[in-house]
């Protein structure tokens, strides 16, 4: 096992640890600390979205019985071409000195770490139709272009008057469904240099399924505003980092 593997390797099982400790940050916390230990955004992007499929489709199983499929299936196509479009911009980002990719990728999550801290909407009922096309078509884009594109939905679920299961079966179900597409097109539009990254992916899968069930065990008894909070420390090291130090 060589040292970037074995860094690798703790990158995937903290963010699976706090994925399933405070329920969110897979994507926040692992692209960002993939990136600032080496791979090339792309590749950064492939490992994470594979490991967060693996994760996502656990949660998906306990959830079943309660996802809405309704609500959730007509997302896809807008996802679709939104995703397809972010790779676009991930191409041409993939170019980019690895410096200015960090900094890109650190401005973007110290504005998901302010956005989810400070802007709080009221609940109710149904919102204006332009806010479902602003929260998943901007959802999509950003999953496509830096591999985590969760914030704008959970903002559009945290709008909505919704039990805490039903908001966590939704967007559990809009990862699910989200991230074929991403890794599909990731492959389809990088080709080799991304093919040989899967044994990689692989490789990560079981400190994936260990650190998302220690998150589970030791969430139900951690405080939870306490294990939010040391989610959010972690991102904002990880967005100072990439910005001060690119």
């Amino acid at each position: 096992m060589n040292s970037l593997w074995l860094l690798s390797a703790l990158v995937i099982f903290a963010a699976s640890f706090m994925q399933g400790a405070a329920g969110f940050a897979f994507a926040l916390l692992a692209v960002p600390f993939l990136v600032w230990a080496g791979y090339p955004l792309a590749e950064a992007s492939l490992l994470t979205a594979f490991n967060a499929l693996l994760i996502v489709s656990l949660a998906t199983f306990r959830f079943r019985k309660v996802m809405d499929w309704k609500l959730l299936l007509p997302t896809i196509p807008l996802r679709l071409v939104t995703i397809a479009l972010g790779i676009c911009l991930l191409h041409w980002l993939n170019g980019l000195e690895r410096g200015h990719i960090r900094q890109l990728l650190g401005g973007i999550l110290l504005l998901v770490i302010v956005l989810q801290v400070f802007v709080r909407p009221k609940p109710r009922k149904q919102l204006a139709t332009i806010w479902w096309w602003l929260a998943f078509g901007l959802a999509g884009l950003f999953m496509g272009m830096v591999g985590f594109g969760g914030p704008p939905s959970v903002l559009w679920v945290m709008a909505h008057d919704w039990p805490n299961q039903k908001s966590r079966a939704f967007l559990t179900g809009l990862y699910w469904t989200g991230l074929p597409i991403q890794i599909a097109l990731l492959l389809l539009t990088f080709n080799q240099r991304l093919y040989s990254s899967l044994p990689l992916a692989l490789s990560f899968i079981p400190v994936a399924v260990l650190g998302v069930y220690l998150g589970l065990f030791w969430g139900d008894k951690l405080n939870k505003a306490h294990l939010r909070g040391a989610a959010y420390l972690l991102l904002s090291f990880a967005a100072l980092s990439s910005l001060i130090q690119p």
